[in-house]
């Protein structure tokens, strides 16, 4: 039996209240496609009219709807996967009197299937009677111009008379625009002569509930401390960035990484990254028993990391957009469970949307990138629900990277302001400058310490939470459960501050 937290049964209470549909806003972590079966299961307990969901997702590995479907849990709703081949896909086709193509799903409850295969279908899918459509990471496709013009197909064919459900954490991404695109998609209104602040704050509380894991009950998940490390440049990284901007400025506006070369000159520049020298020293500093994932956006970047680590003798698995989907469920199987593989290199494309990898608890971010959101999502897939320690982030900035984030950052506060998100955790900074970026011993032991300081506050204030709240959970209705953990945090309020304000005492002092 799932049991639901108090603003999961809010988003529910709400998308039951409006007739269009809803954005179920929760942030990266925090049970959206649990909120949303649940609400599936209430409505399919109506017997007397039959109710067939449509669930849209991204293609991703390990797909969290089809393994949640098949649990305990939910093994009460039936649903079809109306994915692969068209061969694979023919067999839920079929003809009616007119000769018009329909899909059928007799006595199934959903139909899932995703973007690129809604899009392609989209004629014979649409004239099947759903109740709802359900769109999962919709953020990815809300832009009305450039090449995803999936968007603009579904505001023609879904209309009023079926409820759309939006699942996103990062509605806004680069402006209010997309929040008005997918309030569009939701209502089938234009509003391109209104876009005033008075009206978005007006759609939001009516066709949306937002809530971000900052603004959960506090302390709802174990801690999460990140660090910026500031790594400058090598001689040789500048002197390839040099020659690209002068060869190439506008496609080095677009991408700071990406430097058009001949494929190897990359991979050659990268080799000379301070950056891929620090994160393969900090992971050799890191204990055994903790599994670390490592962010990139670039495949590149992760082959000279591994490079790194095959030197240290170090074991791991790589996860990226050139895998297929088979590989890609192995990769994560064996860092998951092997005890000899504790590290995890992920492209933010493959990695950082769809996966629960809440199992590990240090992240590794090797980019910034224009897009804030991104980031936060990769974070998010470790310090989430289920998560049972402190997480550790640690970021390494480059001078290029700080000009990324100046431009970057006001997006993010952009979504906070309108989202009502407040009190995002500081980030203590680090600043480490080396040319040739080899820890120096005072640098390691810091290093050293802070990980010991880890281990012995942050991961048991952790665990000591996530007990509280799986109490908590057992508790039954909503006030009772508020009441309840309520009052065992206020008992455990002293040791918790305690070992904060010792580690961070403690941390001062080290920097």
């Amino acid at each position: 039996m799932t049991t639901l937290h108090g603003y999961q049964k809010e988003a529910i209470a709400k998308i039951n209240q409006t007739a269009e549909g809803l954005i179920v806003g929760l942030d990266t972590g925090l049970g959206k496609t649990i909120t949303t079966l649940e609400y599936i299961s209430s409505i399919i307990k109506d017997n007397d009219i039959a109710k067939f969901i449509l669930v849209v997702k991204s293609s991703n590995i390990n797909d969290p709807w089809i393994k949640t479907l098949e649990s305990d849990d939910y093994s009460h709703i039936k649903f079809v996967n109306y994915s692969g081949l068209i061969t694979d896909r023919k067999i839920h086709q079929y003809e009616n009197d007119e000769n018009e193509k329909h899909i059928g799903i007799g006595d199934a409850n959903i139909l899932l299937t995703t973007y690129d295969i809604l899009k392609n279908d989209i004629e014979f899918l649409q004239k099947t009677d759903f109740y709802a459509v359900i769109f999962d990471e919709f953020h990815n496709y809300i832009n009305k111009k450039g090449d995803i013009n999936v968007f603009q197909t579904f505001k023609k064919v879904f209309d009023k008379n079926i409820k759309k459900i939006v699942l996103t954490a990062s509605p806004i991404k680069n402006h209010k625009d997309e929040l008005f695109n997918i309030f569009e998609f939701i209502t089938c209104e234009s509003y391109n002569n209104e876009k005033s602040d008075s009206l978005l704050s007006e759609l939001c509380n009516k066709y949306a509930y937002f809530l971000s894991k900052e603004n959960v009950q506090q302390n709802m998940l174990p801690p999460l401390t990140s660090i910026k490390m500031h790594i400058n440049l090598s001689s040789k990284h500048i002197e390839d960035y040099t020659l690209d901007a002068d060869m190439n400025n506008n496609k080095l506006k677009n991408n700071l990484y990406s430097i058009s070369c001949p494929k190897g000159t990359i991979h050659h520049a990268y080799k000379n990254s301070n950056k891929a020298n620090a994160i393969v020293a900090l992971i050799k500093m890191i204990p055994k028993n903790h599994k670390i994932v490592v962010f990139s956006l670039y495949t590149n970047v992760l082959h000279v990391i591994g490079d790194g680590l095959t030197n240290a003798s170090i074991k791991y698995v790589t996860l990226t957009g050139e895998d297929s989907q088979q590989m890609r469920n192995k990769q994560l199987e064996m860092f998951k469970n092997s005890s000899k593989i504790d590290v995890l290199l992920a492209t933010i494309g493959a990695g950082g949307e769809g996966l629960n990898l809440q199992y590990s608890n240090y992240v590794i971010l090797h980019d910034s990138w224009w897009n804030p959101q991104k980031i936060k999502q990769a974070i998010d897939r470790v310090h989430r629900q289920g998560q049972r320690k402190a997480v550790a982030v640690f970021r390494f900035i480059s001078d290029y990277d700080l000009r990324v984030e100046e431009i970057s950052t006001p997006k993010m506060d952009l979504s906070d302001n309108i989202f009502n998100i407040k009190n995002r955790s500081a980030e203590t900074q680090l600043d480490i400058k080396n040319e040739t970026f080899y820890y120096s011993d005072d640098i390691q032991t810091k290093i050293m310490s802070y990980i010991n300081l880890i281990d012995n506050y942050t991961y048991p204030i952790g665990e000591k939470l996530s007990e509280l709240i799986d109490e908590s959970n057992e508790c039954g209705d909503d006030q009772t459960w508020l009441e309840y953990y309520t009052e065992n945090f206020n008992k455990n309020h002293d040791i918790l501050v305690k070992g904060i304000n010792d580690l961070f005492e403690s941390f001062n002092e080290l920097f």
